[in-house]
């Protein structure tokens, strides 16, 4: 019996003490005490409070004759309770000293340390955690969804607003149509690297198609960031993958892309 009780159940009994301290420490937290003092307070009501409460209920018990009034007892109160409880904490101080002789000065500073402050609890930890992952976060560059941008309403390419940059392909015979857009939104003559680039007479047909995209790929992200202010140019660029045509021919091929989807 000794050896089930002190290899055995110590392990299942030890559990249900810590679960006694957590639901303890839950109950405390209710009357809005932090974390430090509701851990000396759970640790004091469970460790004397409840002990004393079994022993006192015990020692009465075995005072009373009457059989009735013996299982009445539930609680003890009044000058017994102040009597036993007395003798309860004289016993209890003289444990903890002699615990305390036991363990050392250095080690009985790291407990009295452990439940004063609340650096190495869990909770410090996450709060940590939490502290230099939102440091972290700030540093990153804000990524802005399309449903975040400036409200407003613009037709998408699938919604027949607009021609799909992929479609635009020499070997689909659009070259000429890009020529007309370029000239329509007066990148030839108005855009500063355009002309730095090809020279202020510069002739379409001997700019590849490659380029000549590139160009209006540039002009309809700088129309986008206008819209919305809070975009940067990478990422307005990154978005753009259709245009909003500006020419008759452009509006021709938008016309034959709707009908086609």
């Amino acid at each position: 019996m000794d050896g089930i009780w002190r290899e055995i159940g110590i392990h299942s009994h030890h559990q249900q003490r810590c679960e006694n301290y957590v639901q303890m420490a839950a109950l405390i937290t209710k009357t809005l005490v932090h974390e430090a003092r509701r851990t000396q307070r759970a640790i004091s009501v469970s460790t004397i409070i409840r002990r004393f409460n079994i022993q006192a209920v015990d020692i009465r018990r075995k005072a009373e004759m009457d059989p009735q009034k013996k299982k009445n007892i539930k609680r003890v109160s009044g000058r017994h309770r102040i009597t036993l409880f007395s003798d309860f904490v004289k016993d209890f101080s003289g444990s903890a000293r002699r615990a305390k002789n036991l363990i050392g000065d250095e080690r009985y500073k790291m407990i009295v340390a452990s439940i004063e402050k609340t650096n190495n609890k869990a909770s410090a930890e996450e709060q940590k955690g939490l502290e230099e992952g939102f440091a972290k976060s700030v540093k990153r560059e804000l990524i802005k969804y399309k449903p975040e941008l400036v409200s407003g309403y613009e037709q998408t390419a699938a919604m027949g607003g607009r021609v799909l940059l992929r479609v635009l392909t020499k070997k689909n015979g659009f070259e000429v149509v890009i020529d007309c857009e370029l000239r329509a939104r007066r990148i030839p003559f108005d855009d500063e690297e355009f002309i730095q680039q090809n020279g202020e007479d510069a002739n379409l047909d001997e700019i590849p198609i490659s380029s000549k995209k590139a160009f209006l790929k540039t002009h309809e992200s700088r129309r986008l960031m206008r819209k919305n202010v809070s975009l940067s140019e990478e990422e307005a660029k990154k978005m753009t993958n259709s245009i909003e045509p500006f020419s008759d021919e452009m509006k021709e091929v938008l016309f034959r892309q709707n009908a086609l989807m």
